[in-house]
């Protein structure tokens, strides 16, 4: 079990420097930006809070017991973590985010903690915008007095300039009230960089939203140089583009199944066809692959995958031309793949 530095509720103070993540807290000490810590969303943040639920139970005042997590609860709804309040028995939907609070993630909560219909929900967030906390006020005002909302605010911070880095928690939106002063009216500004990664990958997400590649919003799985979309066949089946650094622009079929046995199992039977599967993606050039099969406990994933040179900081005409090699490979991909996996799994 991996353990999170202990969870301390105290004084909100923002400061917005960089992104209104790092600067010095109320108190004095260093904020850092929360991907110091936790890198990736689902693996590492969605994991260490499971395995600490102890943290968010202390700071509101509930036993809490894991019942999953990355769970698939509806199609196109793959819940972070349900728990349970072990007092009360109430099911318990948790929706944690490594950015700020934004309407896709209010969204999935309601819908979440509706299909399961859970009494307790949970959304852990670096910050808060006045929007979407009021929000969560609101419907603690509106909803039967069973049924709670919380909003809860994460933070890393350096005490010292030796010490190590320690996540902290603090509650935003509780039933009966809220802390006003701890939300914004805006996002802080991101980065240059972030912001040419949003810029280049709006438009691909629009157009395969518009030509029915997929039918909800992607997710940024390992930060902000790519967007996974889900498969509808499996909850742990994905498809990706991303633009990493040194100048490797990717489209990939990313396998996470429930099992690591399962994940081998995939793409064991797909990489027998390795040889008809290359050859029936149609392009005007040749294709570089790479067919990764993962056994170490860390990546508990498999993934296939097509590479070209590009980089996010590549004039103007050259991302135009990745994009549309992305969009380009990425329908073709999932006509390939997704009877195969389908199969696979019917027949595993």
């Amino acid at each position: 079990m991996r353990r999170m530095s202990r969870s301390i509720e105290g004084d909100l103070s923002w400061t917005q420097l960089n992104g209104g993540e790092m600067g010095l807290t109320k108190d004095r000490y260093e904020r850092l930006n929360v991907r110091s810590m936790w890198k990736h969303e689902a693996w590492d943040f969605t994991e260490c809070l499971a395995d600490n639920l102890d943290l968010i139970g202390n700071l509101i005042g509930k036993n809490l017991e894991l019942v999953g997590q990355e769970r698939r609860v509806a199609p196109f709804l793959q819940l972070d973590i349900l728990a349970k309040d072990t007092n009360t028995g109430k099911l318990v939907v948790i929706e944690n985010q490594l950015e700020w609070s934004d309407t896709d993630h209010l969204g999935r909560l309601i819908a979440y903690s509706t299909v399961v219909d859970a009494r307790i929900v949970i959304w852990v967030a670096p910050g808060f915008l006045y929007e979407h906390a009021k929000v969560l006020n609101r419907l603690n005002e509106w909803t039967e007095d069973d049924v709670e909302f919380y909003g809860i605010q994460v933070e890393v911070v350096k005490k010292t300039a030796d010490s190590d880095p320690e996540s902290r928690f603090f509650k935003v939106v509780y039933p009966g009230g809220w802390e006003l002063e701890n939300t914004s009216q805006n996002v802080p500004s991101s980065s240059p960089q972030i912001q040419k990664y949003t810029e280049f990958f709006e438009p691909i997400v629009k157009e395969l939203l518009m030509t029915g590649f997929t039918e909800i919003l992607p997710k940024k799985r390992f930060g902000d140089t790519g967007r996974f979309f889900p498969s509808p066949v499996n909850e742990g089946i994905w498809y990706a583009a991303s633009l990493e650094k040194n100048s490797d622009a990717w489209v990939t079929l990313h396998i996470e199944a429930d099992s690591n046995e399962m994940t081998k199992v995939i793409f064991d039977k797909l990489q027998t066809e390795a040889e008809t599967i290359e050859s029936s993606i149609i392009v005007d050039c040749d294709l570089e692959w790479h067919w990764l099969k993962h056994d170490n406990k860390r990546d508990r994933f498999s993934s296939v995958n097509i590479r070209m040179d590009a980089d996010i900081n590549d004039p103007e005409a050259k991302l135009q031309e990745t994009k549309a090699w992305m969009l380009h490979l990425l329908p073709q991909l999932k006509e390939v793949f997704e009877p195969r996996i389908a199969k696979i799994l019917k027949t595993s």
